[in-house]
């Protein structure tokens, strides 16, 4: 029988961000990743070793909160996208 340790597992909002960009750019309509800062630029496509810069991701004791910047595919259906993105 396996003994089971308790413990605890930290991730890097970094690892999360590069996680959750690389998944967003696989949905429906997202054809790729825009910079969440103004001064970055606000429909440049990012490159994809920058895709981090589209996420932001903020963890408190409730729980992780993740912000998707995405760039949409023209003609697409905004709604449909979003509900892919959930």
């Amino acid at each position: 029988m396996t003994q089971q340790v308790s413990g605890n597992l930290h991730v890097s909002n970094d690892v999360l961000a590069d996680l959750a960009g690389n998944a967003a750019l696989g949905c429906y309509g997202v054809v790729g990743m825009a910079a969440a800062c103004v001064s970055d630029g606000i429909a440049n496509i990012l490159p994809a070793n920058r895709l981090r810069r589209g996420v932001v991701v903020a963890s408190n004791e409730d729980g992780v909160r993740v912000d998707l910047y995405v760039v949409v595919e023209y003609g697409t259906n905004i709604n449909a996208v979003s509900q892919n993105l959930i």
